[in-house]
């Protein structure tokens, strides 16, 4: 991890890295960094508060190994992309009820984008989520609304995500071996092995 890591209690993995932290505890194996203390509520609760997302009726779905024009912005029903296919989005604003990404495919904004997602977010090994330039992380958001026990936001092994991920009601999972640059606010964000995340956020 590198920037700024901010939550009551961080726990971290053998071999993790990190930049400043902002905490009341951190836990891991020695040795373990310093906790920067700050006053809660370390953001206002207003802005944590769930985004509404008001999806389609009809599903988009791509087999594998396709590509598409870019999507003018739009609603959608469940959003899946077979593996190593490409969902292009021209960039505004789009909706969907879930959105799946099969293992090495790519969903990519061309312009400045936010997607709205009701229900879970899912990234197979190796899938891609977000700017089409990765340097620009800030231009892509992603809203995720959903809750209870399974994680709102799922990214497996070897993901690329360059966007910022916004679920307050919901947990996530950011896989190990993967590269993440952006903004990640959950109820929990869990980070895997030799995982890479940088901070570019779109908040």
């Amino acid at each position: 991890m590198t920037n700024i890591v901010a939550a009551p209690t961080v726990r971290l993995g053998l071999s993790a890295h990190t930049g400043t932290l902002f905490c009341h505890l951190v836990s891991g194996p020695p040795t373990l960094p310093s906790c920067n203390a700050f006053t809660d509520p370390l953001l206002n609760p207003a802005l944590l508060a769930p985004v509404p997302v008001t999806p389609g009726s009809t599903d988009l779905t791509l087999p594998p190994h396709t590509g598409t024009a870019p999507y003018p912005p739009g609603s959608f029903g469940d959003v899946r992309v077979g593996a190593g296919s490409v969902l292009q989005l021209y960039g505004g604003t789009y909706s969907a009820r879930s959105l799946r990404v099969g293992r090495g495919g790519r969903v990519s904004c061309a312009t400045a984008c936010r997607i709205g997602v009701l229900g879970p977010v899912r990234l197979r090994r190796g899938a891609e989520l977000g700017s089409s330039a990765s340097i620009q992380a800030n231009t892509a958001r992603v809203d995720v609304a959903a809750s209870g026990p399974l994680p709102a936001f799922v990214a497996r092994a070897r993901a690329n995500v360059s966007a910022t991920i916004f679920a307050p009601a919901g947990d996530i999972v950011l896989g190990p071996l993967g590269a993440y640059r952006g903004a990640f606010v959950g109820r929990t964000v869990v980070i895997g092995a030799n995982a890479t995340v940088r901070g570019d956020s779109a908040l």
